[in-house]
């Protein structure tokens, strides 16, 4: 990566693959994101940058020891991790962290209280697994987006903004019945393409 390739994905902003950290936090509040990423399509973490883009720096020594250290104790299994570090024109220094989707998900991280838990990544945040989800990931679906169609890439592309959809809400982004709507959701989770989250009062969809 160069200089202007991480300065264009800083102005990107935090999305389902790419989030900023000011550093690295306790080991199991990175281990959420670790595994999040590795759950669903992997993704990149920016450490010694603030939520707003702004370069901070960091030491990347000190930082990825701490990163090792979670993705091997706090992430079941363990995440891999690939790290450089880059300074930018005032040489201050943003550790580069890469977390590829894995083959061997689910990934669960431990929490505060000694729990393992299994995340995956919706837009710029982790959230927890649904039994729907789990069940797919521990089936092995793969992702399929050999032909989409029109209804699947409307999904895709609002999902990409937002956090979440639920049937409702799609029957009002394509003004259907609440059954077509849940059969197309359905399809897509079959095919790989949306988690299903299912443990709270509405069953609501995300990226895969």
């Amino acid at each position: 990566m160069k200089l202007h390739e991480l300065h264009r994905l800083i102005h990107k902003g935090e999305s389902q693959t790419l989030d900023f950290k000011k550093e690295t936090p306790k080991s199991y509040k990175i281990a959420k994101t670790m595994v999040a990423f590795a759950n669903t399509r992997g993704g990149i973490l920016l450490i010694g940058v603030l939520d707003n883009g702004q370069i901070l720096g960091t030491d990347p020594d000190e930082e990825g020891f701490k990163l090792e250290k979670a993705a091997n104790h706090f992430c079941k299994p363990p995440v891999s991790l690939n790290m450089f570090a880059m300074d930018d024109e005032d040489g201050k220094t943003v550790l580069v962290v890469e977390i590829f989707e894995s083959e061997q998900n689910p990934h669960a991280s431990q929490g505060k209280h000694g729990d393992w838990l299994v995340y995956v990544r919706a837009n710029d945040k982790s959230v927890l697994a649904g039994e729907t989800a789990l069940k797919n990931m521990q089936k092995g679906f793969g992702r399929d987006n050999s032909i989409l169609n029109k209804h699947e890439k409307v999904i895709i592309a609002s999902l990409e903004i937002s956090e979440k959809i639920t049937v409702k809400q799609s029957t009002k982004v394509f003004n259907m019945s609440e059954r077509r709507a849940r059969r197309i959701l359905t399809e897509m989770v079959r095919k790989g393409l949306l988690f299903s989250h299912d443990f709270e009062h509405e069953t609501f969809y995300t990226l895969a």
